[in-house]
């Protein structure tokens, strides 16, 4: 499993062309942050809300932080 892991992480990283990378380094996001979740024994779902903030640092590494 974690093999498989490894190797999808490492393909993701590499399926970005240079230009892309370029355009998403060094960047900041801001947005809302909407879910549904049901548990399987419910018999309703719930909608849950939120905000969250992305900090890109380099082309593919960062820090999303989340509040809901």
């Amino acid at each position: 499993m974690t093999l498989l892991i490894t190797v999808f992480l490492i393909g993701s990283a590499s399926a970005q062309s240079a230009s892309d990378r370029a355009v998403i380094d060094k960047t900041i996001g801001f947005g809302p942050r909407i879910g549904y979740y049901k548990a399987q024994d419910a018999d309703e779902g719930n909608f849950y809300f939120g905000l969250q903030k992305r900090f890109r640092f380099y082309a593919i590494l960062g820090i999303e932080v989340s509040v809901e």
